[in-house]
């Protein structure tokens, strides 16, 4: 006699695979940066020892200065952790309560060629330098340096040279304008767009120049080849 068995659960394979399915669609709906999200941190003592092993008594490898940027790999007990210091750092172990958490911002360059250090003192190597208005992302926000992530990679700058408003919109760009003074006076063009850079040059009053942007109260201004930085005062139509 022929029996026939029933599927205790109809459709159940199939059942199964939709919900594999939508469990996959779910998770590439996750977003890729959410998941990939790296949390620094930065020295907030004077000089941090970091030790070979998670204990006082271990080899002590190398000492960082405060505003390191670091990642924590893996958090002990006793208020050790696994750490990275940045950029391109060993693995090594520290003591959490000298590391300060920080969060991550859009900055401004506010200084033409601010050097890019490859760690958070001028004595350190330049990875390159950035002009005024390039746009950089802050990782931590130190006492003196910053570390960024930057057209020339990831490095430390002076927070002094960074501001969090964004350049103004030229919109004068590539116009014909007249250096202009009621005083009568010559004007000067600076190298950069601000009283402490040098000079580069100085104009009389109608001297015709090109202006290629702006910064704040300066314009960026071309005459004959030459690129600088004369005070919007200065500068208008004939």
């Amino acid at each position: 006699m022929l029996t026939i068995q029933h599927d205790p659960f109809p459709g159940g394979i199939r059942m199964f695979r939709k919900i594999v399915a939508l469990i996959l669609v779910l998770a590439l709906l996750v977003p890729v940066g959410s998941a990939m999200a790296v949390k620094y941190y930065r020295v907030n003592t004077t000089w941090l020892k970091a030790h070979e092993k998670p204990q006082f008594d271990a080899k002590v490898v190398d000492s960082y200065r405060r505003d390191f940027a670091v990642t924590i790999e893996k958090t002990g007990k006793d208020g050790w952790a696994r750490v990275r210091f940045r950029p391109g750092g060993k693995q090594v172990y520290v003591q959490t309560k000298y590391l300060a958490a920080c969060s991550s911002y859009t900055a401004y360059v506010s200084k033409n060629d601010t050097v890019v250090y490859t760690g958070p003192a001028t004595s350190f190597k330049s990875k390159g330098k950035l002009k005024t208005g390039a746009k950089v992302t802050v990782l931590t926000h130190g006492t003196a340096f910053d570390y960024v992530s930057s057209s020339r990679g990831n490095g430390y700058i002076r927070n002094t040279h960074l501001t969090s408003d964004k350049p103004a919109a030229s919109k004068s760009s590539g116009k014909t304008a007249y250096i202009k003074n009621s005083s009568g006076k010559n004007v000067v063009m600076r190298k950069g767009p601000g009283s402490k850079y040098r000079v580069i040059g100085s104009y009389r009053v109608g001297t015709k120049v090109t202006v290629l942007g702006s910064t704040g109260r300066w314009y960026k201004v071309s005459y004959r080849g030459k690129i600088g930085y004369i005070m919007k005062q200065y500068v208008g139509s004939k």
